[in-house]
């Protein structure tokens, strides 16, 4: 493999692995763990997050939905062929119709 080759696998591989790892690394970042010392008092944990990452929705990586592309249709040539015979009645005898076999002498 060419040097240059090596460094743009590595940083396509990068720039693909990158959001993943900033989106886990979000998640653990706003993680705490709260101990409760007093269990007389009802209380609720609030989470008070202020952060933009919060507020956005990545979109995922993977679609799951099947999609069909018809890349090659059909292509319909509707041609309309002149006869003379569609117009003659089918009771109309022709003339070549109306010899016989040929006759062995």
């Amino acid at each position: 493999m060419n040097f240059v080759q090596k460094y743009v696998l590595i940083f396509i591989s990068a720039a693909l692995v990158l959001p993943s790892v900033i989106s886990i690394s979000h998640i653990y970042a706003h993680e705490k763990i709260v101990v409760c010392d007093t269990y007389q008092d009802a209380h609720l944990h609030n989470k008070t997050i202020d952060c933009e990452l919060c507020k956005l929705h990545p979109t995922p990586f993977l679609s799951f939905e099947i999609q069909n592309f018809n890349l090659l249709e059909p292509l319909v040539i509707n041609k309309k062929f002149f006869n003379s015979y569609l117009f003659l009645s089918n009771y109309q005898k022709l003339s070549f119709e109306l010899r016989g076999p040929p006759v062995s002498a």
